[in-house]
């Protein structure tokens, strides 16, 4: 069936990028909520669904599953394009790159949004990041969710180099961060140091503990 506005979650909906919460505002649950993209009840799907640009595009198929129908009228818009990546997700669409970085785990995603504020979507082979809302970062957000998702993937990049496997760790993340600010020295970019030097701070005051790390919710 078609998805109205009576098929989504009661909250009015919005466009306004200022729905990036604190991290320490959301629950472990929450956080999980936000970061499992296989799942139509993730946060970030259910609060596009109240879009009706999104909505005149998706239905709700009777085994409970989502499709996504391109009707041609023209581009799709940055919430249209992410509703069809996570609906390919959550239909089991995967990217067919044989040199695809690993996928990040949920746990790693769930770091993101506590270090930055944000969501790095993870949809479908492709990434990109996002509000709670599905809008992107403020302006003033762009360079450090940037500096920690150059982080991330360099640390993510460094396991798969070395053949590992398991949830990225405060200290994966600092030595990804200690990679990049040894590059912006050698290039003599003081404002890039300084940021990094920051997204360094930032991740010793969120995860404080990195002498166990697996699960930085504290759920061992």
């Amino acid at each position: 069936m078609q998805i109205s506005g009576n098929n989504c979650i009661s909250q009015s909906y919005s466009t306004s990028s200022s729905s990036k919460s604190k991290s320490g505002e959301l629950s472990s649950q929450d956080l999980f909520n936000l970061a499992d993209y296989n799942d139509s009840s993730n946060t970030i799907f259910q609060n596009l669904l109240k879009d009706p640009s999104v909505q005149e595009d998706v239905s709700l198929n009777d085994d409970g599953t989502y499709s996504f129908k391109i009707n041609g009228r023209g581009p799709l818009n940055v919430h249209q394009q992410i509703a069809y990546s996570l609906i390919q997700e959550q239909n089991g669409v995967r990217s067919n790159d044989p040199g695809a970085m690993t996928p990040y785990s949920v746990n790693d995603l769930e770091k993101f949004r506590q270090l930055t504020g944000y969501n790095l979507i993870q949809a479908a082979g492709g990434y990109t990041v996002v509000d709670d809302n599905g809008d992107e970062p403020a302006a003033g957000d762009v360079p450090m969710v940037t500096a920690a998702w150059n982080a991330f993937d360099l640390a993510k990049s460094g396991e798969d180099y070395e053949g590992e496997q398991g949830d990225l760790t405060a200290d994966d993340l600092k030595d990804a961060v200690e990679g990049l600010q040894s590059g912006a020295a050698q290039r003599g970019d003081s404002a890039e140091a300084d940021l990094l030097n920051t997204l360094l701070g930032t991740i010793n005051t969120t995860f404080p503990s990195a002498s166990d790390d697996n699960d930085v919710l504290g759920l061992t």
